[in-house]
């Protein structure tokens, strides 16, 4: 959600194996008769780790405001923290715990959260359904990545969530990828929207990879602040029909605009297409033979820098582009940009955990900014095998990069 720990925790790859491999548990025959609802927004909070604390905090918002959920809607939520996983039902003016799970597994592990949705699924059949994924977020980088040789850091990168799977608020465990979370969802129903509850996620790579599965994705692309979305405000925009992902980003902006700052933007997926296809000429012309342009005066939302395990800076695209395109150029292609990301707000600066050393957290061009990051490849890169994970991704081949060298 949230912020990074203030200093670096060594990445113990080994972990992949520990708990992931429990059995679920998943119920067949216990728990509630299945209800047809007219819509579920099911919350999946994998909160084994540092911020365990915020999930609670969270939880009593969401039954601060069940007053907010129609008759015939529920908000379901999974929850994996210090304790075995459980699930809840919130309902108008209740909150029921449906099922624990009789041991801990891990909620970083793309066929958990298969399951989870599936069994969620299963007993509250509906029209509409929609997902928030909270716990922390690094876009879309891989999480079993390495520094250097010339370095003793490992980067800690973790594309969503970290299950440290001791129940203790540690960093250390293993996440889930974007590649197995767009598979995952794969096998489940159609989403209505997906809410990033988690720092990072509005990255063009990560909204590609996900847009065959819900209509709009909504977050941040930088930092969020820990207490996350203030679910207290945005029940009632959760279960409208249809979502309005402009009213929500006005909500989540107003929250938090005279505290820690925000930067909040909603995709239109049906448009990404389009932009991948608007983009793809640019690509191709701009890092032609790997070419490395400028990005001097492009808005970065991280910072290259021993705080952030050395991970990419996110660059916003919006802003890459109207630094390098002609006048004529950008205009034709932010009305491509603009269909896709029909939002975006954001404070002249926000909260950040990276040291201001390294990184100053603020919106160097207000008119540019553009809502959602993408990958700049760099050959500093390299040696961290960010380049060559890029080229696993659906937006590398969508958006021309496969002709650069790249």
């Amino acid at each position: 959600m949230k912020h990074f720990l203030l200093h670096l925790i060594i990445y113990i790859s080994i972990l992949v194996a520990h708990s992931c491999s429990d059995d679920l548990s998943i119920p067949t025959t216990t728990g509630p008769k299945p209800t047809y609802c007219e819509k579920v927004v099911i919350t999946y909070i994998a909160a084994e780790n540092n911020i365990y604390n915020y999930a609670e905090l969270d939880l009593q918002e969401m039954q601060q405001s069940t007053t907010s959920i129609p008759a015939n809607c529920r908000m379901i939520t999974y929850v994996d923290d210090l304790q075995n996983p459980c699930i809840y039902e919130f309902t108008p003016n209740k909150k029921t715990k449906i099922h624990t799970y009789i041991k801990d597994h891990c909620s970083t592990d793309a066929t958990t959260l298969k399951n989870v949705l599936a069994y969620i699924q299963e007993l509250y059949p509906a029209k509409r359904y929609g997902l928030i994924l909270w716990s922390h977020g690094s876009n879309w980088l891989p999480s079993q990545q390495y520094t250097p040789s010339t370095t003793s850091n490992t980067p800690q990168t973790f594309s969503f969530g970290i299950d440290s799977g001791k129940n203790d608020g540690s960093n250390s465990g293993p996440s889930m990828n974007i590649i197995p979370l767009a598979n995952a969802l794969s096998h489940l129903p159609h989403f209505e929207f997906i809410y990033f509850d988690a720092c990072w996620m509005m990255g063009i790579e990560t909204l590609y990879e996900l847009k065959d599965h819900a209509d709009f994705i909504m977050g941040s692309p930088a930092e969020t602040p820990g207490y996350g979305a203030p679910y207290h405000k945005l029940m009632s925009s959760f279960f409208e029909n249809p979502i309005q992902p402009e009213k929500i980003t006005d909500i989540v902006y107003e929250h938090y605009k005279n505290s820690s700052g925000i930067l909040f933007s909603a995709v239109r997926n049906s448009e990404l297409e389009n932009l991948a296809r608007a983009t793809s000429s640019h690509i191709q012309q701009l890092f032609v033979n790997r070419s490395e342009p400028s990005t001097t005066g492009v808005q970065a939302y991280s910072a290259h820098a021993v705080q952030t395990s050395y991970s990419p800076e996110f660059f916003d695209m919006n802003s890459f582009m109207y630094k390098h395109l002609s006048p004529n150029e950008y205009s034709i292609w932010l009305e491509f940009f603009n269909k896709a990301v029909i939002t975006r707000k954001a404070t002249s600066k926000w909260q950040s955990d990276i040291n201001p050393y390294f990184f100053t957290p603020e919106i160097m061009d207000m008119l540019h900014f553009g809502g959602i990051s993408m990958h700049i490849p760099h050959s500093k890169y390299n040696a961290y095998g960010w380049n060559d994970a890029f080229r696993n991704f659906a937006w590398y081949h969508a958006a021309g990069w496969s002709t650069t060298g790249w």
